[in-house]
């Protein structure tokens, strides 16, 4: 047995940490794009028609929304980490003072629900921002896709003419 709960802790270490870089990697690829999209915004030369405009401006809209979320992820984590540490520092001190085992996990069990619903909505938070930068992302791809396709089409032109 002590082997499967050694095993569970590393995992939930690992999982913690994972969790970590991937809310900052989505965060700071989501506030990347965003700086792309607004120094795009200030390029003389981008004009888009009537579609693009509105596709421009709903990618940024979801955007703003990915990074409101991953800083809102990143502030929950904090709280979550707050919370298990003052839980493990309370059982230590009812642990001291011989406070029998029943009586400790009814005394924790309030903090440590609250705490369960903050990993639910950090996943949630996590799982909102990665669709919604995804979803920029993809229009990004198509945009440029388009762009460069519709420039090689121009220089073919230009040669044949």
């Amino acid at each position: 047995m002590p082997h499967s709960e050694g095993s569970f802790i590393r995992w939930q270490a690992i999982t913690i940490t994972q969790l970590g870089y991937a809310v900052n990697l989505i965060l700071g690829s989501a506030t990347a794009s965003l700086g792309f999209a607004l120094t795009l915004a200030k390029d003389k030369e981008y004009a888009p028609g009537c579609w693009g405009k509105c596709l421009w401006g709903f990618s940024v809209l979801l955007l703003l929304i990915s990074v409101a979320l991953g800083l809102w992820c990143v502030i929950n984590r904090l709280r979550d980490f707050r919370k298990t540490k003052d839980i493990a520092k309370d059982r230590e001190e009812m642990e001291r003072a011989n406070v029998a085992e029943a009586e400790i996990r009814r005394k924790l069990e309030m903090p440590r629900e609250e705490t369960r619903r903050i990993g639910e909505t950090t996943w949630t938070l996590f799982n909102d921002a990665r669709q919604r930068d995804s979803v920029c992302r993809l229009y990004a791809r198509r945009r440029r896709a388009r762009d460069w396709t519709c420039d090689l089409h121009l220089r073919r032109r230009k040669i044949e003419f």
